[in-house]
């Protein structure tokens, strides 16, 4: 079992981590080197899980005696093979891997080696979170004993720290906030889920009662069982985020996990379950619910008003980040929030426009819909849906416009906003096209046949209506995307590109800063020591309209004119 997570861990971030780190690479290495690089550094990952894994087994047999005792001959070889003969081959490695890095400090900036960091964290922390989890339910007396659960948490925690140690007396800040970040989101994630599975068990516990005590006291173990939860997930996410992510408001971790995973992901989740909780009032009142009685209907309401609880806290605090942030210049990964918001407002509302379109071409065909019929909870939950997309969508799309006149080039020429526009008008173009020839078909197919009455006009409800819609989205943004080609050419032809000339240490975050201001051709002059204030800097380029050489110094930034 700890096994076939392994692997299925190690698969997803051989494939994300790897194409990343291969993509910023800056200089080639010989064939021959980066094999052995990563073979090197792919048997190091190994060795380690198979040591841990050994000795996790082992210990655990020997604290958990019932196991120990019922334990057949091949577990107890199979954990004895793993550790005789990882360990000593990890210490063999292990010392030659230390010599190499010794030697040729770069070599922890190679991919093997990001690979080997990456992969050897997360999976340890991911473990670790599952032993931990059960030895906390023991402690509040939730579930039974488990010797295994506390070798695992004890050896792979263990694991995990060395590899961290590892990770941050070698790697740079820059190349290790990606990873960190992901494991922040782990945290993050388990964290939501245990606040919505906490505020559930005690609106459960108090409902049933109807008495505030069994807030403490109660005849089941939710309440441990989300407490279990919060305890492991906290650590995990004041570790990575707290003590790694969040001292750097600039750098692009910073702006992934704030924006994307906490804002965005927070208010995604209050949204949807919001949505399940205005269906599941709507079909009570409305529609055909499926239970007669109220309690029965409504007893996923407290899991509803968890999810809204953990949504709006999440989003709450990176929200309060977000305004708080030094650099007010939007970067590419705030644009990427506002095209993913608005995209998912969009489709939602684009379901719920087509179902209605299907709805009133059988109520003009003479269907009607009456309370009691099960299509009416379809319809209900399209109404549900368009509620709540069609604010979402133009909430941020207004948002992406108003920014247009403050951006100019650099907001319409965006790779966001570019990919936001020809995604839908391919994808609506697209659907417009198939479900047109559908609609011709079934049209033709009952006219050849002289069948052609009402009953085609039912037939061909679903897909009339994706054609129209898809055929309005599809228009609308091509009318945009458009716009935007025309204004930006003529902007492009003028405006004059100014040259920013930075004497000093090189600063990858101001370079990516400045890097997206399109009227700007950066240069540096790399100097050691300081560091940059990127505030002056960023104002002193976008408000000079000529050329300038910006030089640190121990006192600030000077600059002249060139």
């Amino acid at each position: 079992m700890v096994f076939g997570l392994l692997i299925q861990i190690a698969l997803i971030a051989l494939v994300v981590f790897g194409i990343r780190t291969l993509r910023q690479q800056r200089r080639s290495a010989p064939i021959g080197h980066q094999v052995r690089n990563v073979f090197q550094y792919l048997m190091l990952v190994v060795l380690l899980f198979a040591s841990a894994s050994g000795l996790a087994g082992l210990l655990g047999m020997l604290v958990d005696r019932a196991d120990f005792v019922t334990a057949d001959s091949s577990q107890l070889a199979l954990n004895l093979s793993l550790f005789i003969v990882g360990a000593p081959l990890l210490v063999v490695v292990g010392l030659w891997t230390k010599r190499r890095i010794a030697g040729d400090p770069s070599e922890t900036s190679t991919s093997g080696w990001i690979l080997f960091v990456t992969v050897g964290l997360i999976a340890p922390v991911v473990v670790t979170m599952f032993g931990a989890f059960t030895t906390i339910r023991f402690i509040l007396r939730a579930t039974d004993y488990d010797g295994f659960a506390f070798t695992q948490a004890l050896v792979w925690g263990a694991t995990w720290f060395g590899v961290d140690r590892l990770d941050r007396r070698h790697a740079s800040q820059e190349r290790a906030d990606f990873r960190h970040v992901v494991l922040a989101t782990i945290g993050l994630a388990t964290g939501g889920v245990a606040i919505a599975r906490l505020v559930a068990a005690l609106i459960e516990r108090v409902a049933r009662s109807g008495s505030m005590n069994a807030v403490v006291v109660g005849d089941d173990n939710t309440v441990a069982n989300a407490i279990a939860l919060l305890a492991i997930a906290g650590p995990v996410w004041w570790w990575y985020w707290m003590r790694s992510v969040a001292d750097d408001p600039d750098s692009d971790g910073w702006r992934l996990f704030v924006v994307l995973f906490g804002v965005a992901g927070g208010l995604i989740t209050a949204i949807v379950s919001g949505a399940n909780f205005l269906y599941s009032l709507a079909v009570w009142f409305l529609g055909s619910p499926s239970a007669t009685d109220r309690g029965a209907h409504f007893e996923s309401l407290p899991s509803i008003v968890g999810g809204v609880a953990a949504g709006l806290l999440v989003w709450w605090y990176h929200r309060t980040l977000l305004a708080a942030r030094r650099i007010q210049q939007r970067t590419e990964i705030d644009r990427t929030y506002v095209y993913v918001m608005a995209f998912g407002g969009l489709a939602s509302s684009a379901v719920g426009t087509i179902i209605l379109l299907s709805a009133l071409v059988e109520a003009l065909t003479g269907r009607q819909l009456v309370r009691g019929d099960s299509s009416l909870n379809t319809l209900l939950l399209a109404l549900v849906v368009l509620v709540i997309g069609l604010p979402v969508w133009w909430i941020h799309w207004r948002a992406a416009e108003t920014h247009l006149v403050t951006g100019g080039p650099n907001e319409r020429g965006s790779v966001s906003r570019r990919i936001y526009l020809v995604s839908l008008i391919g994808i609506g173009g697209l659907v417009a096209l198939g479900s047109g020839v559908a609609t011709v078909y079934l049209v033709l197919r009952d006219t050849i046949d002289g069948q052609f009455s009402t009953a085609t006009f039912r037939s061909i409800r679903y897909a009339f209506a994706i054609l129209l819609c898809s055929g309005v989205i599809a228009a609308f943004h091509l009318g945009h995307y458009r716009r935007d080609q025309l204004t930006r050419g003529a902007a492009e032809s003028a405006v004059t590109r100014r040259r920013i000339v930075l004497i000093g240490p090189r600063d990858p975050h101001l370079e990516a800063t400045l890097g997206d201001l399109e009227v700007i051709d950066l240069q540096w002059i790399p100097t050691a020591g300081g560091s940059w204030p990127h505030d002056e800097v960023l104002s002193l380029a976008l408000t000079s309209a000529a050329d300038l050489a910006i030089t640190l110094t121990d006192n600030g930034v000077v600059w002249a004119e060139l």
